[in-house]
């Protein structure tokens, strides 16, 4: 007579056991990775967004000092970001005339463009709107 195997089920359920948590532990860090991927991408969305702000107020500066501004400009800021500003133009009839622009700025894979129409008499901002693309 053969002898009986012993320790079978205590063998098979380590193996299950240390599957499942290998499993486990695989899922949580790669969980964590993702939500630090996903704050990144988050932070340069909002990186971009004020870039693209403050290329609509440097376009409104330059019509301050020059109502006849073309636009059409790139600017490079040292984070590593480009801003765009597309042409410039004044639609309507005195005292009702607009400025309507576009700008558009890239960080870090992250694109924000806005649409701003302006009063050509103060400058105010009449409209601003986030636009898909341009």
């Amino acid at each position: 007579m053969a002898p009986e195997p012993r320790g079978f089920i205590a063998l098979t359920s380590a193996l299950v056991i240390s599957a499942v948590l290998l499993v486990l532990i695989t899922g949580a860090s790669l969980s964590g990775f993702y939500t630090r991927m996903n704050a990144l991408r988050d932070e340069y969305k909002e990186k971009s967004y004020a870039l693209a702000l403050a290329c609509a107020t440097e376009t409104l500066l330059a019509l301050a000092g020059n109502p006849s501004y073309a636009g059409s400009a790139t600017t490079t800021v040292t984070s590593g970001g480009v801003c765009y500003t597309g042409p410039v133009t004044k639609t309507g009839f005195f005292p009702s005339q607009t400025y309507t622009f576009r700008t558009r700025s890239y960080l870090g894979n992250s694109y924000t463009s806005f649409s701003v129409v302006a009063n050509a008499s103060d400058l105010s901002v009449e409209s601003m709107s986030e636009v898909p693309s341009f």
